[in-house]
């Protein structure tokens, strides 16, 4: 199964699907509740404009990018040989339980990558609100399981620009300019290849994650995975 990461959706299903634009407020309405409960500023989501939609590398993208940041997090070189292709996810579930008992407890240092690890993987949003750490209510309604946590764009933004710089990726590269399946085809890279090369997989989930923060922050618009 695919993993889409799209930025306006109540645009599109304005257009396209009344009921599913009910179903979408309702969902909004369920997390600015929650934001409110803890004293974060609500998300109003934008009714015209134009939208950014992007397929991530399956599941195993993210789950390839996140192991990343789990070696980053345990002070570990990103490896140059062997592609993280998202089936080794030891370390990015560490820290994903490190980020957990920081979440339940508030004791020590608060583990770094939350948002882009405390995070569902096939649903959920991104709301264009600063807030350090992901929210999910105390109670959760069954309905409304797939929300949490719900994650900031500002917060997301900020950890994947941290792992761009560690894997050498340039400022201003894009997901759709990415030649992946090349990459990907003639892995491993010669010479001294930037890091991203080695790291193609994980790179193209940054790069996709990254160009709809900044569309997100532009927009006002939610980032959500569907």
């Amino acid at each position: 199964m695919g993993l889409a990461v799209t930025v306006g959706i109540l645009i599109d299903l304005l257009s396209f699907d009344p009921e599913g634009a009910d179903w979408f407020r309702n969902d909004m309405d369920a997390v600015n509740a929650t934001l409110s409960e803890v004293g974060i500023e609500s998300h109003v989501e934008p009714t015209e404009g134009s939208i950014f939609s992007a397929e991530m590398f399956g599941y195993s993208g993210l789950h390839a990018l996140r192991e990343v940041a789990g070696l980053v997090w345990q002070g570990k070189a990103v490896p140059q040989n062997v592609m993280l292709d998202g089936s080794d996810t030891h370390a990015g579930a560490t820290l994903f339980s490190a980020i957990l008992d920081y979440y339940n407890h508030r004791k020590g240092e608060q583990p770094p990558f939350a948002h882009l690890v405390f995070h569902g993987d096939a649903a959920g949003y991104y709301v264009p609100v600063d807030f350090p750490l992901p929210v999910a209510p105390e109670v959760m309604d069954e309905e409304f399981a797939h929300l949490w946590p719900v994650g900031s764009v500002q917060g997301l933004q900020a950890e994947l620009n941290t792992l761009a710089q560690i894997l050498q990726v340039p400022d201003e590269m894009t997901s759709g300019a990415v030649p992946l399946d090349d990459w990907i085809a003639d892995w491993p890279p010669e010479g001294d290849a930037p890091i991203y090369l080695f790291q193609p997989v994980a790179t193209y989930s940054l790069l996709v994650l990254r160009d709809a923060s900044a569309y997100s922050l532009k927009t006002n618009a939610a980032i959500g995975f569907e």
